[in-house]
């Protein structure tokens, strides 16, 4: 009479085992959850193609279709879009006509000239979430409900895409399969230098990680700043989250910082 797997629970090898052994060959779940993947911005190619002093690389999108991957979420990508009001609302409408959740990357800023927000409050039924967050990076992220879908749009710096995927998509997806976040690693250390946070603004730090002989663990923040460089995520192997009503911390003290990456011995320690 005992419940094998409940509603909800990812299934494992020892829940199919568990079930084989009950004599169960089949049981319901959810679909993938499908999530549209719309790039914007005229600047974008795609990858191979030529590029010249205007002409960036579309590799956001490379990141978000295979972070969706990554959390068992099946992916529809749209191309690149480029910068024109009519033809961005055409194909986020096509989207939501073949997805639960629809991401846009590029024209996200707060006040500016950006044609994504527009295009979006312009479909029949469009309802603004919100629109800018008190976040570092990804400040420009913003929601909508549109015909029913959740629509994110988003920064097109990869970093900030990041962090937006992981604070507003992730629970997002986890809503929909009635899922729990499953627990994040984390590891206690001493920061290497003193560490200032803008008060308002629930921060994202990416770190560098390392283990001294005694296992004790040291901690060097990389930056904030500087939202489109690839290379903090490539060097770093953790990352800080800095509360809002946090104003930083100093050298030496001891901060919480999530595991992203293996942890390698420490060579040169530096403590400023």
């Amino acid at each position: 009479g005992d419940v094998i797997i409940s509603t909800g629970v990812r299934i494992k090898p020892w829940h199919i085992a568990a079930l084989a052994s009950a004599n169960i060959s089949k049981v319901r779940v959810y679909r993938r959850v499908k999530v549209s993947i719309i790039n914007t911005g005229s600047e974008l190619v795609e990858l191979g193609s030529k590029l010249s002093s205007d002409k960036v690389v579309n590799s956001t999108k490379f990141l978000i279709e295979s972070y969706l991957k990554m959390i068992n979420v099946e992916p529809v990508t749209f191309g690149i879009v480029p910068d024109d009001l009519e033809v961005i609302r055409r194909v986020v409408i096509n989207a939501l006509n073949n997805s639960d959740i629809v991401i846009i990357t590029g024209g996200t800023s707060v006040g500016g000239k950006d044609l994504v927000p527009e295009a979006v409050e312009g479909i029949e039924g469009s309802i603004k979430v919100f629109h800018g967050v008190a976040m570092r990076p990804g400040r420009t992220t913003g929601a909508y409900v549109v015909r029913g879908r959740p629509v994110l749009i988003v920064s097109g710096l990869p970093v900030a895409c990041l962090v937006a995927l992981e604070v507003f998509l992730k629970p997002l997806v986890n809503h929909l399969n009635k899922t729990e976040e499953l627990p994040k690693p984390t590891i206690s250390g001493y920061l290497t230098r003193r560490l200032a946070n803008e008060v308002g603004f629930k921060s994202f730090y990416r770190v560098s990680i390392c283990r001294d002989p005694n296992g004790d663990y040291y901690i060097e923040p990389l930056r904030l700043t500087g939202s489109g460089i690839l290379s903090t995520l490539i060097r770093g192997n953790g990352i800080l989250v800095v509360p809002e009503n946090v104003e930083g911390y100093d050298v030496g003290e001891r901060v919480v910082v999530e595991v992203i990456n293996p942890i390698p011995e420490c060579e040169d320690i530096k403590i400023t």
